[in-house]
């Protein structure tokens, strides 16, 4: 599981902090191991990935809900349409 979960973390940060997030997913499992006397409960690899993908599933379609609740920007708020396309304006910097 933590390896899977390095690999996951190192694609989309660097060596570094991959690994120290990995240090720091183990000590939370020593720590709760210790603080409620439990043995380890060793996941295998699919198990972690399709719960991974549950997850990531579970939190695409609330961020879909989350856009489609704020898709209706009226025009004073910089958003020109076109052609189906939602560009929305920056001011300029100085």
């Amino acid at each position: 599981m933590f390896g899977s979960l390095y690999r996951r973390l190192k694609s989309r940060l660097d060596k570094a902090q991959a690994t120290v997030a990995t240090a720091h997913a183990i000590a939370r499992v020593v720590y709760r191991m210790l603080k409620y006397k439990v043995e380890y409960e060793a996941i295998n690899v699919k198990e972690y990935e399709a719960k991974y993908k549950e997850q990531q599933i579970k939190y695409m379609k609330k961020k879909a809900q989350s856009w489609a609740s704020n898709s209706s920007l009226p025009e004073s708020e910089g958003a020109t349409y076109q052609k189906g396309v939602t560009a929305y304006a920056t001011p300029a910097l100085h």
